[in-house]
């Protein structure tokens, strides 16, 4: 925290510290996905989460406590939990294959 504090680069204290080897090569890059699992993205704990999803773009935050120990997490872009789209978004497209087997049976 102090040298981020004195302004040295995430990325960097990221690759050079961090214990996650799936990200740190990355600079501690991570894709987040809001209580679940979505593409390239991974479903975090709810400590991470929770401050995850309450920074700013290039915010900072505090270290924070989970199982998986004290990460620090930097806001890259805009983050917004994602939510799903309303079931009549999509219902309509998908209703004439869902009735179709119905329509064939005798």
């Amino acid at each position: 925290m102090a040298k981020l504090k004195g302004g040295a680069s995430f990325a960097a204290l990221a690759k050079k510290y961090s214990k996650d080897t799936s990200t740190a090569a990355q600079g501690g890059k991570l894709c987040v996905a809001h209580g679940r699992t979505s593409g390239s993205c991974v479903q975090t704990v709810p400590p991470f989460d929770k401050s995850s999803f309450s920074l700013k773009t290039h915010e900072i935050s505090q270290p924070v406590h989970s199982q998986y120990g004290w990460p620090i997490i930097q806001a890259l872009t805009p983050i917004k939990p994602s939510h799903p789209p309303p079931l009549s978004h999509g219902s309509r497209p998908i209703q004439p294959t869902l009735l179709q087997p119905r329509r064939n049976d005798p």
